[in-house]
């Protein structure tokens, strides 16, 4: 036995060999494409809670400003094909609930 080679009492016991065995099940019924795009006919949302604010949190969202920043988060929800549950606009911040589909992260829905 060479040095890198490991003896079967190195594996804990009770698991020796089944890693090489569930992997290749893994990779058949990957071939075979049982889960390749996961669970068919499933509906799912993801629902997310996303604060906006200014710089500094200054008290800028106020009447023209607040109605348009409104406009605006609609009509960029509506132009990707998300939906917004709820959106609250304040004087320093914005609350939106936002739906969209799981083929996106949130990390590509807020554009960083």
């Amino acid at each position: 036995m060479s040095f890198h080679e490991k003896s079967p009492l190195d594996a804990p016991p009770g698991r020796a060999g089944r890693k090489k065995a569930c992997c290749q099940r893994q990779h058949q019924s990957c071939k075979v494409g049982a889960w390749k795009f996961g669970v068919p006919a499933t509906v799912s949302t993801t629902p997310d809670h996303l604060v906006w604010a200014p710089k500094y949190r200054k008290w800028v969202l106020q009447g023209a400003v607040r109605e348009r920043v409104r406009e605006l988060f609609l009509e960029i929800a509506a132009h990707h094909g998300f939906e917004i549950e709820e959106l609250e606009v304040d004087k320093d911040h914005v609350h939106v609930l936002l739906s969209f589909p799981p083929k996106y992260s949130i990390g590509q829905v807020v554009g960083c």
